[in-house]
């Protein structure tokens, strides 16, 4: 193999932005604490964290060389591995008032404007090391239960390949998370977040996978190298109830997600 480094594969956050409304159905999306108008009862309180930055930065590793820095020897077994970089992973975190719908879409790219890959993306890593050509088994890993960091987070048995290579493709899986709950400060007329510790709800994933490690990746090394680049698309959507059939319901004109709830998430 012609190799001599790992790659690194950055991240394009690219979050879907809508218009934030009230009612069933009505999608939303950023950082931060966000109050409707208030209605009879009391009024819907948005407060969702998402991923940002290079948070799902991966380090494809065809020779098995970062077992040189971490263990302080070379190990062969190694060799093929895919690495999130440190502290690596998305996290969403719901302190709404109400439940909302996490969908997710990625796909691997060479640039910014949606230029297909030229990296095959496999269903399995059965034949990850077949032949020369560079090809990859990447996946998503959702987390095992709700955190409030990505030091905490422990992976579930669940791996969703990923297998679109531009962005109107993109492969998707959903979350579902509960709604936090809020009281009403007689002193100021407002509605506060409840104190206690367990009161929010959250999803998180890591990405990983192998890459063929008999492969000829010299096209991805040097300073015409070809980009290896994730495109993340994060919407965020307000539900009514918490109905875990949305996770299995398509979006116009795209595919069903992943059921992660039907999987054992």
């Amino acid at each position: 193999m012609k190799l001599r480094k790992v790659i690194l594969g950055t991240l394009i956050p690219c979050i879907l932005m809508f218009p934030i409304q009230t009612f069933a159905g009505g999608t939303l999306s950023g950082i931060g604490l966000l109050a409707s108008e208030e209605r009879e009862d009391k009024p819907d309180i948005y407060q969702v964290t998402l991923p940002t930055g290079n948070d799902l930065g991966i380090i494809l590793d065809p020779e098995g060389l970062m077992s040189i820095s971490e263990k302080g020897e070379y190990d062969s077994s190694w060799a093929g591995m895919i690495h999130m970089t440190e502290d690596g992973g998305a996290l969403f975190v719901n302190r709404s008032s109400f439940p909302v719908r996490i969908r997710v879409g990625i796909a691997i790219e060479q640039d910014a404007k949606g230029t297909p890959s030229t990296i095959a993306l496999l269903e399995s890593d059965d034949y990850v090391d077949e032949g020369g050509w560079p090809q990859m088994y990447l996946t998503a890993t959702p987390g095992a239960s709700k955190i409030q960091s990505m030091s905490e987070f422990t992976a579930s048995d669940t791996e969703i390949p990923i297998l679109a290579e531009k962005d109107h493709e993109m492969t998707t899986f959903s979350f579902l998370l509960q709604a936090a709950d809020y009281v009403l400060n007689e002193d100021t007329g407002e509605y506060m977040l409840a104190d206690y510790a367990d009161n929010y709800d959250s999803a998180s994933f890591v990405l990983g996978g192998r890459v063929n490690r008999n492969a000829d990746w010299s096209a991805y090394v040097g300073e015409n190298r070809e980009r290896v680049i994730i495109h993340a698309v994060y919407t965020i959507q307000k539900q009514e109830t918490y109905d875990e059939g949305t996770l299995r319901q398509a979006e116009e004109g795209m595919r069903a997600p992943h059921g992660l709830l039907e999987e054992g998430y």
